[in-house]
């Protein structure tokens, strides 16, 4: 259980910082460097990823019973928001600014069920 738990908070902490070369558009932090260059990015597409991190996350916390979250996990989290804030602050594309918001309160809804420890499924939370 704890493995499969520390795989899904390395996968969201590529979500949060990316590859070198933010080649690729399936980590949310390339995409936003993709963003920011002028590229065009699949929201539908890296929500669905993001998402689906975040359902096994809540997966394999539940067993664990956490009372404290690890630090890394919380940077992830925090990050993944930070860095689509930041892309919305940049947008003067109304369509590309509801995109943005919509993932970053998807992010946060998830992390608040997550938390609560009340859910099984993250997609009845948002």
């Amino acid at each position: 259980m704890k493995q499969q738990f520390d795989e899904v908070v390395e996968r969201l902490l590529s979500h949060a910082w990316g590859t070198e070369d933010a080649s690729n558009p399936h980590l949310l932090a390339d995409s936003m460097w993709m963003l920011e260059h002028g590229k065009a990015i699949d929201f539908d597409s890296l929500r669905s990823k993001i998402l689906g991190e975040l359902q096994q996350l809540n997966i394999e916390m539940k067993p664990l019973q956490m009372d404290v979250v690890p630090k890394r996990l919380a940077f992830a989290i925090n990050q993944m928001i930070v860095l689509i804030l930041e892309q919305l602050l940049l947008s003067n594309d109304a369509n590309l600014s509801k995109d943005l918001a919509l993932l970053a309160s998807d992010i946060g809804q998830a992390w608040y069920w997550i938390l609560s420890g009340d859910i099984d499924s993250i997609e009845e939370g948002i």
